[in-house]
This record gives structure tokens, C-alpha cells and sequence, in this order.
């Protein structure tokens, strides 16, 4: 048994897409065009490695960032013909009309054996004469209590007007489904287990992603090493600045409500209480900083243009480095066609 065919649909770089494969397949392409993003949709709807479902609950990165445009545009047009008029229940049908679905499909074909079989039985609606075995993964807008909810919130507190198109902010409301095709069925999660992805990634693929994001820690660095005093006064200013805008947020101020109406007595008490910034040095500011590459995230590149940017952070790095711990770096750029090969070598003293 394998995946004979791959459907993707909102999916990063992908539009709209059918991926034909064999029983043993060899995907190649040019940088960016969206090799990684294929494993990863497969890993979205398969388990990892691991043993562990992989992470099914995406951010707005995850979307074609053509398809939450055009759904910002038709949002800013829709609210602009209705708001003289405009009622909660007739936006919220129009949000979730046009609002973008991610959508992966995977095909299982040549189920040979008896345990095969019986692992994609349930997938069937009683035809034995099927000869595929389909699951779909959607991502979509699916939550249309909690969906009314917030745009009531926003009606009431003057913030339609400003938020109404804020597509990380509906995105709240989004939730997934695993369903077969062949029956229209919800896939339970355990039934999925039995399908897990074994993925090796390359070495340098945590510079941009994982647990161990070299790309925050580098830029960091080079940004805390390279501030004089002006500019650590300046951030530290600003910073403050900010963390009291934050204070002044309904939710921050009100932590310790529910304590005061429960016992009224402590309130000399809990006046003297207040939030303050934590970090303890100009780095801990800088340290949520990460690296972008056009209107794409870092992680939504290809393996081969991170890599590329990996070795300029790393270059600017040790050139920033007060120990001076190098005289001499040297950077090989290798392109091999076929029947010859060529080679650049680049180095700086």
C-alpha cells in the first residue's frame, strides 16, 4: 500500500495542486518551490516519527498568502456595502463563505495484504469494489458560535470598523476535520496512528524552525553586541513604553478581580501588586526577534535559500564577534550540471 496521489489546496506556496507518486518516489526542484512544504503537509495529516500526531493546528503562515489577500479584500468590500446596514449574523455568513480552507487530500492505493485491508475497511461506505481509500484534512472556518461572539465583541467596543478584516484574528475561530472521502465520515485519531511519516530532516534545517531556533539566538546577538549606549537607552525607553501600553489593556489590569469579589478585605493588599518587564538584560528584548525573507517567514522557504541566509547570519556574525576569534573566513558556493563542475571560492580577510 502507498499514497498514490497528494491534493493540496491554501497550502503555503500552494495554490492548488495534484501530486501523482509511485510506490517509491524522488521529488527534485529548484529552491522555494515547495519540496519541505510537501513533507510537511504530509506530516500535518500522518503521524511523525515520533509516535505523535504532527502539529494539525496551523497559524496564518501556514495559509497562501494570495488566498487570505484576496479574502482581506473581499471582507473590506463586504463590510463597506453593509455597515450602514449591518447586522452581526449577516457578516458572519460572509466570513465564513469566503474565508480560506486549507485543504489536503491523500489517496491509498494497493492495499495488497488482509491487514491492510482491514486497517482502511472503516474509510469505505460498504463497497468492496472501491479500490482507493481516501482522507481529507481541512482547515477551515468552523466555529460559528464562537466566530458571532467576536464580532459582537467588536460591535461593542467600537473595534469593527478598525479589526472586521484581521485575519489572524478570525483565524481564532478555525479548527480542523479528518475525514474519508469515501464515506464522508470523520477518521478517528487513532486510526491514523498506524500511518506515521518517518521524516530526516537536513542537518541545518533548525536554523529557521524547531525547537533550537538559531536564526532568533544569532540575530540576537549580533543586534545586542552591535548597540552602543544610545541604543540600549533608547530600546530600554521604548520598551517600557510599550510594556505600559500592554498594562493598560483591560485584561492585564484586571487579573485580580475575581480574588476581590470574593473577599473584599484584601484590597489594600492586592493595590500594591503591579506587572513590570522582566527581562534582565537589553539581549531578553531582543531574543523574540527572528529572521523574514520577502513576505515569507523564514521557515516558509526552501531548505536551499535558508541555507543561503544561514551562512550570511553566520558571516555577519563572526565578523561582529569582539573576540575576533577568526582572521580568515571562507565561503564555497558549489553548482554541479551534468558533465561538469564548477566551483566558487570566496574568502575575506
Amino acid at each position: 500500500m502507498y499514497i498514490a496521489n497528494i491534493h493540496i489546496e491554501n497550502y503555503r506556496n500552494f495554490s492548488s495542486i495534484d501530486i501523482p507518486l509511485k510506490p517509491f518516489t524522488v521529488v527534485v526542484g529548484k529552491n522555494d518551490s515547495g519540496k519541505s512544504n510537501l513533507v510537511d503537509a504530509l506530516n500535518t495529516v500522518l503521524y511523525n516519527n515520533k509516535g505523535r500526531r504532527y502539529e494539525r493546528v496551523l497559524s496564518a503562515h501556514d495559509f497562501n498568502s494570495l488566498c487570505v489577500d484576496e479574502f482581506v479584500s473581499k471582507v473590506k468590500t463586504t463590510y463597506e456595502c453593509m455597515k450602514d446596514d449591518f447586522t452581526v449574523e449577516r457578516f458572519v455568513e460572509e466570513l465564513i463563505l469566503n474565508a480560506p480552507t486549507i485543504i489536503i487530500r491523500m489517496r491509498f492505493e494497493d492495499a495488497k495484504n488482509i491487514y491492510e485491508q482491514s486497517l482502511l475497511r472503516d474509510w469505505l461506505n460498504g463497497d468492496e469494489n472501491l479500490q482507493y481509500f481516501e482522507v481529507e484534512f481541512k482547515y477551515f472556518l468552523k466555529d460559528r458560535k464562537r466566530l458571532e461572539s467576536l464580532i459582537n465583541d467588536l460591535k461593542t467596543e467600537d473595534l469593527l470598523e478598525e479589526r472586521h478584516a484581521d485575519f489572524p484574528l478570525i483565524l481564532e475561530c478555525y479548527d480542523y476535520s479528518l475525514k474519508s472521502t469515501n464515506n464522508n465520515k470523520d477518521i478517528d485519531n487513532t486510526k491514523m496512528r498506524t500511518f506515521v511519516s518517518n521524516t530526516i530532516n537536513a542537518e541545518r534545517d533548525s536554523f529557521a524552525s524547531g525547537d533550537t531556533n538559531r536564526a532568533t539566538r544569532i540575530v540576537s546577538d549580533i543586534i545586542n553586541s552591535g548597540m552602543n549606549l544610545r541604543d540600549k537607552a533608547e530600546l530600554s525607553k521604548r520598551y517600557n513604553e510599550f510594556f505600559n501600553g500592554i498594562q493598560s489593556l483591560e485584561s492585564f489590569r484586571s487579573i485580580y478581580d475575581d480574588i476581590l469579589t470574593q473577599n473584599q478585605s484584601i484590597e489594600n493588599f492586592i493595590k500594591d501588586i503591579s506587572l513590570t518587564p522582566n527581562a534582565k538584560k537589553y539581549k531578553d528584548i531582543v531574543d523574540n526577534i527572528t529572521i523574514r525573507y520577502g513576505e515569507d517567514m523564514l521557515f516558509q522557504r526552501g531548505l536551499g535559500t535558508r541555507n543561503l541566509i544561514s551562512l550570511l547570519t553566520l558571516y555577519s556574525y563572526f565578523l561582529h564577534d569582539v573576540l575576533k576569534r577568526f582572521s580568515l573566513v571562507c565561503i564555497e558556493e558549489r553548482k554541479r550540471q551534468i558533465g561538469s563542475h564548477l566551483s566558487k571560492n570566496t574568502s575575506s580577510l
